[in-house]
């Protein structure tokens, strides 16, 4: 704003690029020369009157622009600005400027800065990119990181742009880094602990029960509130058999229109007062994870949602309105939460989101599926895309009655037993904790081992979100989350996982994932029997081809086998051929396009 040209700002941005050499700008130092004081230019020259000698001291408030019109330039220019600073001639011949200090000048991109509050969750990330140049002792800043400036707003005297001169900086830390547990936040948190002979199950409903009536005003969707509550209390990393692995949840809900899901996820957040909402619509890759713009003829690379929310709670609604091709790309942030970019520019940011992705389903409505679980994988091209959710949830029309929906709320009965700043500081707490500090001991892990086989053996399919290989860590993450939740921890530090917590959390994925507008049970049984061959038929299978050996080794040699290649290649008659092929078939041993035309074998 112009209105501020020359006056003192202080605000707050995100450096977005500042990757360069600074320059090095002379600010104190010296003008000499010898004047001859009868001669024209000497009889009006400062110097004349210091025996050839004026001392140079440019300060950032009196001479900005002087500063700033040595930027990039020559050593020829520098004096001749040093010169124009001290109404020096420009023709004298004899005069030098001698360095005696320089400073660092960094060329800096900026943009607003957006923290982990929901006040924001209306508000894009803003595309409004400034150039700032900052005046400093140590030439490095974090990139991707927020500071608090002090500076003048001056016309830049090659552009006449308005840039800003800061003079002093502070980084500024998040509401994540400046919280810490006191004795008595301590005391006030254990309220979020199972009291006596009261279960985790227990305790979360009963959180939830007061969350329904003070919060959300959500009604019978417990279930995904649950969920919900898991994402946010998730940690960010912890140690696990030996490694490191990531903490935060990543979960998927699907529902009908007109099913509470945004107003169910953006009242929790208000409640919190933590988390970002982006819907898709209109979103695009730069808007989300990267992109690359072109600022004063200069390729610019400004990171988006996820990196301005690294460590934060993140919802991303619509995502069914995401360019699919889009969607695919952010598999690296989703799995290591680290944005590369290898494009015109270069760059690295960290992207480590807990998240809800929302979406609508793509066939107008759960109902229209034979089994709900497949609203999920729809709204992706790849299976690897849905294996990296933790968990998926459904919610589906008709699955609340009316006279919940319409209930007469009355929240003045009661005050909240878990109010906002417990709520937030429960939170705060969880998200500052760091791998060492979440404790999975030898029975807790064998539990989370034990039941990652359970889990991974009901829920085999073609929908890998039990896969044997990453099943155990998700579970882990979700123990630790409810651990979290209810504050298992003896000083308030330390987070003890037990194996009621693995329960707890075993029996919530076998709860939503039976529950009838999913249906992830019925469909994975139905996906076994056709897909998993068993003992009983493998030996059938061995018995009735073990004299023709001929046959078994054409079927396994042939990518795509037809009645006839069948009949010639291993002297059969038709009729006999077909019946291989017919049985193969019915047994879901081949994969038939049609009997009798053609097909591939599908046997392990």
């Amino acid at each position: 704003n112009a209105a501020y040209i020359g006056h003192g700002v202080t605000f707050e941005a995100k450096i977005i690029d500042g990757r360069e050499a600074p320059y090095a700008i002379p600010v104190e130092g010296a003008l000499r020369c010898t004047p001859e004081v009868e001669k024209k230019p000497c009889d009006t020259c400062p110097l004349a009157g210091n025996n050839g000698t004026t001392p140079v001291h440019l300060s950032t408030k009196k001479h900005m622009q002087h500063i700033l019109a040595m930027c990039d330039k020559d050593d020829k220019e520098v004096q001749r600005v040093i010169r124009k600073s001290l109404h020096v001639p420009m023709k004298c011949p004899g005069c030098y400027f001698a360095r005696e200090r320089t400073v660092n000048v960094i060329d800096a991109y900026v943009s607003p800065h957006i923290d982990h509050k929901v006040a924001g969750q209306n508000k894009s990330i803003s595309n409004l990119i400034s150039r700032i140049y900052i005046v400093s002792e140590d030439p490095t800043m974090d990139i991707n990181h927020v500071y608090r400036f002090h500076g003048y707003p001056v016309p830049h005297p090659d552009t006449q742009r308005i840039t800003v001169l800061v003079d002093s900086y502070d980084s500024i830390h998040t509401v994540i880094d400046d919280y810490a547990v006191t004795p008595q936040q301590h005391e006030r948190l254990k309220i979020f602990q199972p009291k006596g002979s009261e279960s985790i199950e227990d305790k979360v409903n009963h959180v939830w029960e007061d969350l329904e009536r003070h919060a959300t005003s959500v009604w019978d969707r417990r279930y995904v509130g649950v969920g919900l509550d898991l994402i946010f209390h998730s940690c960010l990393s912890f140690s696990f058999q030996g490694q490191k692995e990531r903490g935060w949840l990543s979960a998927i809900l699907v529902g009908d229109s007109d099913q509470a899901k945004t107003t169910l996820i953006k009242r929790l957040m208000a409640y919190y007062d933590l988390g970002s909402y982006l819907s898709a619509e209109g979103a695009s890759r730069a808007g989300v994870s990267h992109g690359a713009h072109k600022v004063d003829w200069k390729w610019i690379l400004e990171y988006g949602f996820y990196a301005a929310n690294d460590r934060g709670f993140i919802c991303f609604d619509e995502i069914g309105l995401l360019n699919r091709a889009d969607l695919k790309k952010l598999g690296t942030v989703r799995d290591d939460g680290v944005i590369s970019v290898n494009m015109v520019v270069k760059g690295e940011a960290l992207g480590r989101a807990r998240s809800i992705f929302s979406s609508n389903p793509t066939k107008g409505q759960i109902s229209d599926y034979n089994y709900g679980i497949r609203a999920v994988s729809d709204l992706f091209d790849m299976d690897k895309d849905v294996r990296r959710f933790d968990f998926a949830l459904i919610m589906a029309k008709g699955e609340v009655k009316d006279e919940s929906i319409n209930r007469m709320l009355r929240r003045e009965d009661a005050e909240p037993v878990y109010i906002p700043s417990d709520c937030k500081a429960l939170l705060l707490g969880t998200w500052r904790r760091t791998a060492d500090q979440s404790i999975l001991g030898e029975e807790t892990t064998q539990a989370i081992l034990d039941a990652a086989t359970r889990l991974s053996r009901t829920y085999h399919c073609s929908i890998s979100l039990c896969e044997t290989g990453s099943m155990r860590k998700k579970l882990a993450r979700m123990a630790i989350a409810a651990a979290m939740r209810t504050y298992s921890t003896p000083d308030g530090m330390q987070c003890v996982v037990t194996p009621a917590h693995v329960q707890f959390v075993e029996d919530y994925l076998n709860y939503i994932y039976q529950r009838d507008s999913m249906a992830f049970l019925p469909f994975a049984k139905q996906w076994q029997h056709k897909n998993v061959i068993s003992d009983k038929l493998r030996a059938e299978f061995r018995a009735r081809f073990s004299c023709r050996r001929d046959v078994l080794e054409w079927l396994f040699d042939s990518d795509y086998i037809h009645t006839s290649a069948l009949a010639d290649s291993c002297n059969l008659d038709r009729g006999a051929a077909k019946d291989i092929l017919s049985y193969l078939t019915r047994n879901h041993l081949l994969v038939s396009k049609s009997l009798g035309v053609g097909g591939r074998i599908d046997l392990a």
